[in-house]
């Protein structure tokens, strides 16, 4: 039973296992990765025995996310890409389906189980990151040759400890609205994610954290419609005449709010260079991609270690096909969330669409994305204040 203490110390240890490996810098702490790999593999028969103990009928959006890894590996077999290259999408492909496995299992026997253990996972995580930035303030860990920033214990690189934040946050909100004993964590959360951020110099991640923050604090559906839909326009926008014009932007009103407002370089540290390069590579091969590719490939064909941008990494991957998969993905994602209309769907997609903005310019692990798509889907379950859906 998934409701006794053992069995919830047990998936609980998985979930924490799963956080740790899409959260934390594990490169430069070999053994406690490989333990973590190790635990994984246990992981996977119970997982197996779950998904069939419970046969409740999946979801559009889980066989999206299916879809979604099937066309990166059909595009990486199409590119006769050695095995080894592809280790680390078969690795979190691994990792998604546990964490999906897991979710699913105690949101349809009406368990609110796993956020909690999402939360504790992420909020030490958090706490025991801002101890170390405080201790070791220009980074624990020199970087690599491909990369040169100093490595924190929370996402590695300064720019990708905003995943991290943002999800802590927007589970530990859902879950405030439904019970107030964690309200006082998610002001700390919020806190330390602010300053961490600023400390750091992530100003995408500080962006992404605030407004997320002002939606929590809305204090109507309409307002975080309103809010959400102005979001979506910025976002689209900004993706079409600046990454994807694959040149120098001219624009004088772009260029007054990228470098007065924004505070930034028009070239977003030198990233404009990647996207164009990125650009003329999907010209080369724009239906199917390149499949899952190694660092090296990446530097040597665009000049970075990543396109930098989340919409030209799913081109790079997959094409337009699997462009295609992700904008359904995200679609059907809006149909969970306005068919229950509440607060916690609400919250889950606008975070979903802060993660996007916030991978206009870096890309974080698909595993992620994977825990909102699956609360989207199946939260609805243990939601109590369901029944008091406002319409928008």
């Amino acid at each position: 039973m998934i409701s006794s203490k053992q069995s919830h110390i047990l998936y609980g240890l998985m979930l924490f296992v799963m956080i740790a490996r899409h959260t934390l810098y594990l490169e430069e702490l070999l053994l406690v990765d490989r333990m973590l790999s190790v635990l994984r593999f246990a992981f996977i028969p119970i997982c197996i025995y779950l998904l069939v103990k419970n046969k409740t009928q999946t979801t559009l959006l889980d066989w999206g996310m299916v879809l979604y890894g099937s066309i990166i590996l059909y595009s990486s077999l199409y590119r006769h890409i050695l095995f080894a290259d592809i280790v680390p999408f078969i690795s979190t492909a691994i990792d998604v389906f546990i964490i999906w496995t897991i979710l699913r299992t105690f949101f349809v026997n009406y368990d609110d189980f796993p956020v909690k253990a999402l939360i504790i996972s992420l909020s030490l995580f958090i706490y025991i990151n801002f101890i170390l930035l405080l201790l070791f303030p220009n980074g624990i860990w020199e970087g690599k040759e491909l990369d040169a920033a100093p490595r924190y214990l929370l996402g590695g690189n300064y720019n990708q400890m905003g995943k991290a934040f943002i999800l802590a946050i927007a589970l530990n909100s859902i879950y405030t609205h439904r019970n107030t004993q964690l309200k006082k964590n998610l002001i700390l959360l919020s806190v330390i994610s602010v300053i961490s951020l600023l400390f750091v110099g992530s100003k995408t991640s500080t962006v992404g954290v605030i407004i997320l923050l002002l939606f929590t604090l809305l204090p109507s559906a309409k307002l975080r419609s309103a809010g959400l839909l102005a979001f979506v326009i910025v976002y689209c926008v900004f993706q079409i005449t600046i990454v994807l014009q694959g040149g120098e932007v001219t624009n004088p009103y772009i260029v007054d709010f990228v470098e007065n407002v924004l505070h930034k370089d028009m070239t977003f540290t030198y990233r404009t260079d990647i996207w164009y390069q990125s650009v003329l590579s999907i010209a080369h091969s724009p239906v199917i991609g390149y499949g899952y590719q190694s660092p090296e490939w990446y530097e040597q064909e665009i000049g970075g270690v990543m396109p930098h941008n989340y919409v030209l990494s799913v081109l790079m991957k997959g094409g337009l096909i699997l462009l295609l998969c992700t904008i359904s993905n995200v679609l059907l994602a809006y149909r969970q969330y306005r068919k229950h209309n509440n607060y916690t769907h609400q919250i889950l997609f606008i975070t979903l669409f802060v993660l996007l903005f916030m991978q206009l310019f870096e890309v974080y692990s698909f595993a992620i994305t994977a825990i909102l798509f699956t609360c989207l889907s199946y939260i609805h379950l243990i939601d109590k204040i369901n029944d008091k859906t406002t319409a928008l």
